[in-house]
């Protein structure tokens, strides 16, 4: 019995080192004009890949007596020299639809950002929108346009965006002011990563 319990230790040991996560150099945090939710698990890309577009979910507005949510998620995609593209999800809320994927043009890859992003009103909506820099370039969401743009977040020289990981507020039916996606974190790896 013993001899078993020792050997699944091992094992678990082998599988959690082999499945490490890569190391995080920084991590930009956007600015809070809300802080409703929890986090969801932090989305990194694969060693050897880093962020080179995304695409939102959002509800649309929904007139002037409906809840909004504005938006309700972010995926986002990596790739490397080599190798196809992986898509990376950290949390999603109920509402809205996926818009358009927005890449790098290439070789280029994701540098910094921006979140648009509305404080507590009558109606909360918190994230609207997200803007990627992709060395030097700015490609902007089809987001909401509420609120206001934070300022733009950049990678330290030497790194490049490679994942994040995203607040999102838990939606119940009965509540009568929801938000969705209320503050994103984005991770800065080595290039040479």
């Amino acid at each position: 019995m013993t001899t078993s319990w020792v050997w699944i230790s091992i094992v678990l040991a082998v599988a959690s080192t082999a499945y490490a996560q890569r190391p995080i150099t920084v991590w930009l945090e956007s600015t809070r004009r809300t802080n409703w939710g929890d986090w969801a698990e932090e989305a990194i890309c694969p060693e050897g890949t880093f962020v080179t577009g995304f695409r939102t979910k959002n509800q649309p507005d929904q007139g002037i007596f409906v809840d909004d949510t504005a938006m309700n998620a972010v995926e986002l995609v990596c790739k490397g020299p080599e190798g196809p593209a992986t898509y990376i999800k950290s949390g999603e809320a109920l509402h809205g639809n996926w818009g358009t994927f927005y890449e790098c043009l290439a070789p280029a890859r994701g540098t910094g950002f921006q979140m648009r992003a509305e404080g507590p009103t009558l109606d909360n909506t918190a994230a609207n929108n997200i803007a990627l820099y992709c060395d030097g370039s700015r490609m902007e969401g089809n987001g909401n346009t509420w609120g206001d743009w934070t300022e733009r977040l950049n990678c330290p020289t030497g790194t490049l965006l490679c994942g994040y990981k995203a607040q999102i507020a838990v939606q119940l039916p009965s509540a009568i002011d929801d938000t969705g996606l209320n503050n994103l974190d984005m991770a800065c790896c080595l290039e040479s990563s």
